[in-house]
C-alpha cells in the first residue's frame, strides 16, 4: 500500500474558532457599503438627513412626519439623538 506523504504535508490545520472568525469577517465585510455602513445604518442616516433638511426649511415635527410617512414620535426621537 502506497501513501502519499507529500499530499498530507500541504494541509493546513486551523482551529474551528479561527475558521469561524475568518468566515464571519468575510460575511460582515460583504454586508457593508463603501462607507462601512450596513443597509440599516445607511437608511437611518438618510432619514436623519431628510429630517434635518425639512427642519431647516421650517417644517415642524408633525409636518416632517407627514411628508416622510413616519410617526411624529420617530421624528422626535431621531432629532433627540442628534443633540
Amino acid at each position: 500500500m502506497y501513501v502519499c506523504f507529500l499530499c498530507f504535508s500541504l494541509l493546513t490545520i486551523i482551529s474551528t474558532r479561527v475558521k469561524y472568525d475568518r468566515k464571519n469577517k468575510k460575511r460582515n465585510e460583504a454586508r457593508r457599503n463603501e462607507k462601512g455602513l450596513t443597509s440599516r445604518q445607511q437608511g437611518k442616516k438618510d432619514r436623519i438627513n431628510s429630517i434635518l433638511e425639512l427642519k431647516q426649511q421650517g417644517y415642524n415635527q408633525s409636518k416632517i412626519a407627514e411628508k416622510l410617512g413616519i410617526t411624529r414620535q420617530a421624528v422626535s426621537k431621531l432629532l433627540k439623538e442628534l443633540n
